[in-house]
């Protein structure tokens, strides 16, 4: 599973610690190239702060969990634009 969400204040972050410290399966923050750091770590969540993007990853599915914090694409009417 991956999916984008944000993290926008220090509430936002600590929260999210406390529900993926609470899972029994690794959880990844990455900023979808280059950087990975454990999603369950305090530190690893504010440092990712910087990224313009994060996305978390886990191999099982945490999405019910994590739901408050997921970023919903929405998609673009092209008719706008035409």
């Amino acid at each position: 599973m991956k999916v984008r969400i944000r993290l926008d204040t220090m509430g936002d972050i600590t929260k999210f610690v406390q529900i993926t410290t609470a899972l029994d399966c690794d959880v990844r923050l990455t900023n979808g190239k280059y950087f990975i750091v454990n999603g369950r770590s305090l530190l690893g969540a504010i440092y990712c702060t910087e990224w313009k993007e994060i996305f978390c990853e886990c191999d099982q599915d945490i999405y019910s969990k994590i739901a408050a914090f997921v970023v919903e694409e929405t998609p673009v009417d092209l008719g706008k634009f035409l």
